[in-house]
């Protein structure tokens, strides 16, 4: 089993993953409350019996990473988990969902088979071709907001946007950013 954990500014998101790359647990912790972290932390290791514990480099990865660690140094454990810092390259708050965490740790570690499963589960679940991304603009247009503020949430250019709702367009079959927040609402993206 493997707990994967992105570091933020937010709430650290957690996924308990197992080696096929079936999801054991989901959830999100605070770092600024670490004794909760920490009992949250040994709680999963103990009920899922993890192995590893992945951390993805971003925001507050170091603070992460010295809290796990120490939280596993002061415990009793008989086989405590490894812990390692797996790059988050490309991947923004809006895109770190459990699975998207769980593929590229599972790709940081040379772990195929699992970083397969999780592409794949990560992909099932979005509509009519989405990809990660578009589900991601087409949440914020359904927020009401415009193309160079989706931009700036994304960290994207503004002409990156404009493709990503001339596809999300595209492969929905809407004609406007209304029929398009309709689309995500009835789907529930929004």
């Amino acid at each position: 089993m493997i707990a994967a954990l992105v570091g933020s500014r937010l709430p650290i998101l957690v996924a308990a993953v197992s080696r096929t790359g079936a999801v054991l647990h989901t959830d999100a912790w605070m770092l600024h409350q670490p004794d909760r972290f920490a009992a949250a932390l040994l709680r999963l290791v103990t009920t899922t019996g993890a192995e590893l514990i992945a951390i993805g480099n971003g925001t507050a990865s170091r603070e992460t990473e010295a809290l796990v660690r120490d939280t596993l140094r002061s415990a009793t454990l008989a086989s405590p988990p490894q812990v390692v810092v797996v790059s988050e390259a490309g991947a923004s708050v809006y895109s770190a969902s459990e699975l998207a965490v769980a593929e590229r740790a599972f790709a940081e570690l040379g772990a195929a088979p699992a970083r397969r499963e999780a592409a794949r589960l990560r992909g099932s679940a979005l509509p009519d071709g989405l990809t990660a991304r578009e589900v991601e603009v087409l949440r914020l247009v359904a927020r009401g907001q415009s193309n160079p503020q989706i931009a700036a949430a994304l960290f994207l250019a503004d002409k990156t946007v404009a493709r990503h709702l001339s596809n999300i367009f595209a492969k929905t079959g809407v004609t406007s950013r209304t029929a398009a927040a309709t689309y995500a609402h009835q789907h529930d993206l929004a």
